[in-house]
């Protein structure tokens, strides 16, 4: 039984030893260190890219970090055999260390290396001598972002890779498909993916005549501005709105000033937190920015015209100039109304008083006045003085009371036409910015 069982697991034996001695062989005269030569032709290098996940975009730094997929494909002569002489074997493993690796990395790389380069995991080679290098990497790359259009911006970023020290004719760059693979994409809550291409380029060395090959990834993104919206924009409208209530309150409450100052300090906050969040880059300047500024100077300018009203409510004086200016009003109406009427006749002339009845109608009252003068008491004309005093004062303070209550409602009505003026006009400039906001929304088929 036992000799049945050792029989059985010789073929395992007999092909495990010919695995090893094709390891043996292949590496036993290879140089690690120098680029295979097999004849004139450079060594092609294929490159594809599988985006697995978009894990962050720093607009502050101009970042974009992913993570990815990298497969690697080149021809190496020097590490092919017969598979006839080595029991069939088609294809071995081997640690990327033990055999000479193509020195490609990301240019634009924001990280020291490239993660998953040189590290622990293994090469496939079949027969023929391909080498193929798979391998997870978590890339950083530095990217121009340009927020104009924040949180509404399509961003585009591109990762080129090549070799850093060889040149075309050494080592040639090819990409094995023009479109990257995005089978495996994990979807990201604030960005879309809209495209991922993918192409060759030649570009002429800087520092000397020869040139380079590179494979270049375009991922294009775009943002879903639906947070962005819920959180910064439309509160910032409706802070905005809440200015508008300022023209609803009454003066007497003391509100006015307070609920202004309020909403502007809001915004600001707004605006900090935008402004934390987007590059610092006066070249492109989000349109958010202007549209928060938009808002703060209609939050002042209601603010200023609450100050305006305030200020007619607490006019005082008789002869101030907003008093001056609705009396003149007043006159002028009256005037017009005077001219308007028509049954007004110049020729009705009062009647004539003949010189006989004047003087007799002063004669008699002059005697009867300096009779009634003879009777009266010295104490009675005294009480009279007195009394004729009394309602002197009693008169003057009634005239007193109605100028006061006059002044008052003339200040009442020219407080009720500026506040009115001033709502209507801010309630323009509001709907105005609102119809800005509505239409970059539909520009942007939001």
């Amino acid at each position: 039984m036992h000799w049945l069982l050792l029989y059985s697991l010789l073929p395992l034996t007999v092909h495990a030893g010919k695995y090893c001695q094709l390891v043996t062989d292949i590496l036993k005269n290879y140089v690690k260190d120098v680029r295979p030569i097999c004849g004139k032709d450079p060594i092609v290098v294929y490159i594809d890219f599988a985006l697995r996940q978009l894990q962050a975009v720093n607009e502050q730094q101009q970042i974009l970090s992913i993570n990815a997929w990298l497969r690697l494909g080149w021809s190496d002569c020097n590490l092919s055999w017969n598979m006839t002489h080595y029991d069939g074997i088609k294809e071995i493993y081997l640690p990327e260390e033990k055999i000479w690796f193509p020195d490609i990395c990301l240019y634009d790389n924001a990280e020291y290396l490239l993660r998953g380069l040189n590290e622990y995991y293994r090469v496939k080679i079949n027969s023929s001598g391909y080498v193929q290098y798979y391998f997870p990497s978590q890339l950083q790359t530095s990217c121009n972002l340009n927020v104009k259009y924040f949180p509404f911006d399509v961003q585009t970023c591109n990762l080129s890779f090549g070799s850093w020290s060889y040149h075309d004719s050494e080592i040639t760059m090819m990409n094995e498909k023009n479109v990257g693979d995005r089978s495996r994409f994990l979807v990201n809550g604030e960005w879309e993916l809209v495209d991922f291409s993918v192409k060759r380029i030649n570009e002429k060395s800087s520092h000397s005549n020869s040139t380079f090959s590179a494979v270049v990834f375009q991922i294009k993104i775009q943002r879903k501005p639906a947070v962005h919206l819920l959180n910064l924009i439309y509160p910032s409208i409706l802070v905005s709105a809440i200015g508008l209530l300022g023209f609803f309150i009454p003066s007497e409450s003391g509100e006015k000033i307070s609920i202004s100052v309020t909403v502007l300090l809001s915004l600001a906050v707004f605006h900090l937190v935008i402004s934390e969040t987007l590059p610092n880059n006066s070249d492109s300047l989000p349109y958010l920015s202007y549209l928060f500024l938009g808002n703060m100077l209609f939050v002042g300018l209601c603010c200023t015209m609450s100050i305006v009203v305030l200020n007619i409510h607490h006019i005082k004086a008789d002869n101030s100039i907003f008093i001056r200016i609705i009396r003149y009003l007043k006159a002028k109406r009256k005037l017009m109304k005077i001219a308007d009427k028509s049954t007004y006749d110049l020729t009705q002339v009062p009647p004539k008083h003949t010189a006989m009845t004047d003087a007799n109608l002063n004669g008699e009252y002059a005697q009867k006045t300096a009779g009634e003068k003879q009777q009266r008491s010295g104490h009675a004309i005294q009480q009279e003085s007195l009394f004729k005093e009394i309602v002197g004062e009693m008169k003057r303070f009634c005239d007193a009371k109605r100028k006061a209550e006059e002044l008052k409602a003339e200040i009442t009505t020219i407080e009720n036409y500026v506040n009115r003026f001033f709502m209507i006009l801010a309630i323009i400039t509001f709907l105005i910015l609102f119809l800005i906001i509505i239409n970059l929304s539909e520009f942007f088929k939001l």
